[in-house]
């Protein structure tokens, strides 16, 4: 299996099933969330956002593979974090905007660790398909 080709858009499939799981436990531990003080709705509306941010940045980190100089690689790596985050900053600028003085703290502490979680397994991807395309 040392020489098989990752479909792309397979490797992105990790993805999917993090905006999956999350929207599942967001539903299903909806009351808990309440318990802990965190609006389930600002989670469930922040993982969307992170998942087409991420769908996004996924789109500049797959030609940062196929671009064989390194400034072009570093230019789309840096593009599609620079995207993401502008993303993810705008749509917390607005909820915070809109909800005025009754911001879901919690709730963005939670979308921040969502962040994380999609970015770590983005980068996984990367390197995994950076070394497959390497290989090649």
């Amino acid at each position: 299996m040392a020489g098989s080709k990752i479909n792309p858009l397979k490797a992105f499939l990790p993805l999917v099933g993090i905006f999956i799981l999350v929207n599942l436990l967001g539903s299903y531990l909806d009351v808990q969330m309440k318990d802990w003080k965190i609006d389930a709705r600002v989670v469930l509306w922040g993982n969307i956002i992170l998942f087409l941010a991420s769908g996004l940045s996924y789109f500049f980190y797959q030609k940062s593979i196929a671009n064989k100089q390194p400034y072009g690689f570093l230019n789309y790596i840096y593009a599609g974090i620079l995207v993401k985050m502008m993303l993810c900053l705008v749509a917390a600028f607005i909820y915070i905007k809109m909800s005025g003085k009754s911001v879901n703290k919690p709730a963005i502490f939670a979308c921040m660790f969502l962040y994380l979680v999609y970015t770590a397994v983005e980068m996984a991807i990367l390197v995994k398909l950076s070394k497959q395309q390497k290989n090649a």
